[in-house]
This record gives structure tokens, C-alpha cells and sequence, in this order.
């Protein structure tokens, strides 16, 4: 859940905020975050790929069975709303993005990384 999915939608959101952070703090937090966030996001689909070689019984319709609620979670958490607020310039210089770009990289990753990364093991997604 947290590796696969959660480093997996960190990653682009992480780089969409570094994109827009010109606070030098801020900025080098958000590089030392980005390096760590892309080693767990290998990580989790390196621990499944070895968890899906070992062939268990049931692994596959388990793991299509929790997935649509892990993903939901997911999507509330990062993709449920608009901004209220317009961000300030200070706001953004510390890396902050608004709500509508939450949703769109959620969505885009979704979309075109993880899905694709659960179809090529052969497992269905919602």
C-alpha cells in the first residue's frame, strides 16, 4: 500500500513542488525528500515482484481484492478537492501547489505509471 502506491504518487508530487519552490530551504528539503521518495517507490515494487515470484496461493486475487480500496484512499487523500484559498507567494516559494495540481498529478499518475506497473504483473486494477 505505501510503498507501491503511496512513494509512487509521492514522487511526481514531490517534483511538481520542487518545480515551483524557490525558497533555497525549502528547495534543497525537497531535493534530499525526491531522493529518498524514488529508493522507497523501487523498493515497494522490488518487495512485490519478490513477493509474486514466490507464487502463494491466492496472492494475486488478494492483492486485486484490496487494491481499488488502498487506491481510494489514495485518491481522497490527494485528489478529492479544489482549493479553497489561493496559494501566496510565500506560500508557493516553500513548495506548496494547489489542491487542482494535487488532483491532476494524481490522476496522470494513475492514469499512465500505476496502472501500468500493476496490468504488467499481471494483476487487474480498478
Amino acid at each position: 500500500r505505501n510503498f507501491c502506491l503511496g512513494e509512487t504518487f509521492a514522487v511526481p508530487l514531490f517534483h511538481a513542488m520542487y518545480a515551483g519552490t524557490t525558497h533555497p530551504m525549502a528547495k534543497k528539503a525537497l531535493e534530499r525528500v525526491l531522493r529518498d521518495e524514488a529508493v522507497h517507490r523501487a523498493f515497494g515494487w522490488d518487495a512485490l515482484d519478490a513477493l509474486l515470484e514466490r507464487d502463494i496461493p491466492q496472492i494475486r486475487s488478494y492483492i486485486e481484492k484490496v487494491l481499488p480500496r488502498y487506491i481510494e484512499q489514495f485518491r481522497s487523500a490527494y485528489a478529492s478537492g479544489e482549493q479553497s484559498n489561493p496559494l501566496s507567494e510565500s506560500e508557493r516559494a516553500m513548495g506548496l501547489i494547489n489542491l487542482s495540481d494535487y488532483k491532476e498529478i494524481w490522476t496522470k499518475t494513475y492514469e499512465t505509471d500505476v496502472k501500468k506497473r500493476f496490468v504488467k504483473r499481471g494483476i487487474q486494477v480498478p
